[in-house]
């Protein structure tokens, strides 16, 4: 097969395919009575054979590792058994985001229904900073009358902490699923996935997912010693809801075993007997069925509000609410909690947006470093991404906390870095570190602690390593595409087909297709928006196809009825007023 030249900009996913991947696919597509677009598309994302392409579309929950083969699980499992056998109490300590709140809400409502003693706490992010500390773990112990402590999503960088524990007789286990540092905190456990010794193949899981293997874990080791002889099991099915949010709004791989918690979490989700669930569906208007995109858009940032501007107690109560009068309640406080969350963003978006317009040679440079004394640090990483996408360069915005005594601003600020194009910004990081107090993250994303005094040679440093090991191609846009589609070969029981691959996110995100296709009528929406009929230039009986292309209009050149264009696109089913018909979201369009 010959596969058509396209822009510049976009790039495929795979090489052409071998005359062995089309005999796979055609076998695939007779075996599981599928399109041909979905079998290639199946291969194209690592199946190697039919009766992994049935597994994978027909995976479900029995294929879930055991919980044991985590690293020093049966330990933790030990530890907390022994803990509840002798009516101990036990603390759940959860980070503040939507991962460590449906986390410590899991293991909380877990050991609720054990009718254990269980008590919560998550750090206050301007207070208390992220994960485990040592004043707090005091307190748990000698005001609290805390026995045992088990994280959820932190930890694994709590030395002081750990420390702590240990000195005043406290029993920690720590899960979590973020990438030690050189050595491990003096932990009584430690359960991750991404410790070096760890031999799972689990890494892919969310702190939330680490929790609840723990429950999983816990269930077998109380039946082991028949704890549940006079009482119901926890019915852990009934917590996936919990682990689909968690997982998705991490942002964790879609793949293995996250595919299958999250595909059936939605499930759980949609039909969730959780107060808080049924309320934060209601308050956010969030429409069924439940997909990972109103996850990640719509109830993950109303979560995440409450730990940004807010107290991440507030979600979690929530979360954990037993009346649906208090659930509806704090649904709309988080709902009052995020427009708040959007109106700082906006604010200081707007803000960081006239300090680059300022700059004398802002197209000269390769990155952007913008900071204030009066910006909100829960939404700083939300302004960097935008500011990255306008300004297309990697991106740092710094706010200076206030110390709440005094309130003046401290002489050391917290940052968080974006990445653009094909730039690895630790890279840039480890190269610029010597102007930094301390920095961590990945290729694409990272946070930073900077001394205010430092930030114009962290700027001249970062600018250095980018001039030197980057060129203007690591700056382009780009739009990855997997496959070609004739226009007629695509439906709506194609769209069907392609949904069940998902659900889609990182390392398995949504197939972008790309055609040749000819532009019947075009159609100006709210003066930003493309509305386009489509047909194939190949077809002899025109079908017409419609195609929407989000604040399109603004482009340089825009296509002409009658005219020929390659289109980039995810198609989709719109229904309006009861009746379902096939339409292509747009992602970029070339008029020829």
């Amino acid at each position: 097969m010959v596969l058509p030249k396209i822009p510049t900009r976009w790039r495929r996913t795979s090489k052409e395919a071998t005359a062995a991947d089309e005999a796979l696919i055609d076998e695939i597509a007779r075996g599981l009575s599928l399109s041909r677009v979905t079998a290639r598309i199946l291969i194209q994302r690592g199946i190697t054979s039919l009766e992994e392409a049935k597994t994978y579309l027909h995976s479900d929950l029995s294929q879930l590792p055991d919980p044991f083969t985590l690293k020093d699980m049966d330990r933790a499992v030990s530890l907390i058994v022994e803990a509840i056998q002798n009516k101990k109490k036990i603390a759940v300590w959860g980070d503040y985001d939507v991962d460590g709140t449906t986390g410590a809400a899991l293991l909380y409502t877990f050991f609720k229904e054990l009718s254990v003693d269980v008590i919560v706490h998550q750090p206050d992010r301007f207070k208390e900073g992220y994960g485990i500390n040592p004043e707090w773990i005091e307190k748990l112990k000698d005001e609290k009358g805390v026995d045992l402590v088990v994280s959820v999503d932190c930890g694994i960088t709590s030395f002081e902490a750990a420390k702590k524990a240990k000195e005043i007789g406290l029993t920690l286990v720590v899960t979590d699923h973020h990438r030690p540092k050189a050595e491990a905190p003096e932990a009584d456990c430690i359960v991750n996935p991404n410790l070096e010794s760890d031999t799972s193949d689990l890494k892919m899981l969310a702190g939330v997912g680490v929790g609840f293997y723990l429950a999983i874990a816990l269930r077998k080791g109380l039946r082991d010693v028949s704890y549940f002889s006079n009482r119901e099991e926890p019915n852990l099915k009934s917590y996936l809801d919990l682990v689909a949010l968690g997982t998705v709004a991490d942002l964790a791989p879609m793949i293995g075993v996250n595919r299958i918690l999250v595909r059936e979490g939605m499930k759980v989700l949609e039909r969730s007997g959780r107060p808080g669930i049924q309320a934060l569906l209601k308050a956010s208007n969030c429409p069924l069925p439940i997909t990972a995109y109103q996850i990640g858009f719509v109830l993950g940032p109303r979560i995440n509000a409450a730990g940004r501007v807010g107290t991440p107690k507030i979600a979690f109560d929530l979360l954990t609410a037993t009346s649906r009068e208090k659930a509806e309640e704090l649904a709309v406080t988080l709902e009052g909690l995020n427009l708040e969350r959007r109106g700082l963003q906006k604010e200081i978006w707007e803000e960081a947006c006239q300090m680059v317009d300022s700059l004398s040679d802002p197209t000269k440079r390769r990155s952007l470093v913008l900071f204030s004394e009066n910006w909100h640090e829960g939404v700083i990483g939300i302004v960097a991404g935008k500011v990255t996408e306008k300004y297309q360069k990697p991106t740092v915005v710094i706010h200076f906390p206030k110390d709440p005594e005094t309130g003046l601003p401290s002489s050391v600020g917290k940052g968080s870095v974006r990445s653009y194009g094909n730039i690895n910004i630790l890279e840039a990081l480890n190269f610029s570190g010597q102007a930094l107090e301390e920095f961590g993250g990945h290729a694409q994303a990272a946070g930073l602690t900077i001394k205010k005094d430092q930030i114009n040679h962290f700027w001249e440093l970062l600018e250095t390593y980018l001039k030197a090991n980057t060129d203007e191609s690591d700056y382009l846009p780009c739009l990855q595409v997997d496959c070609e589609v004739d226009l007629q070969d695509m439906s709506q029981q194609v769209v069907k087909e392609i949904q069940s691959i998902g659900p889609f996110g990182v390392k398995n995100p949504e197939p972008v297709f790309y055609s040749n296709a000819v532009s019947e009528r075009i159609l100006l929406l709210k003066g930003k928006h493309l509305k386009l009929k489509l047909t194939s230039p190949t077809q002899s009986r025109k079908r017409s196809i419609d195609a929407i292309g989000f604040n399109m209009a603004e482009r340089e050149r825009l296509p002409e009825e009658g005219k020929p264009l390659q289109i980039a696109y995810t198609p989709d089913i719109n229904t309006w007023g009861g009746v379902s018909s096939l339409q292509l979201k747009l992602k970029d369009l070339e008029a020829h």
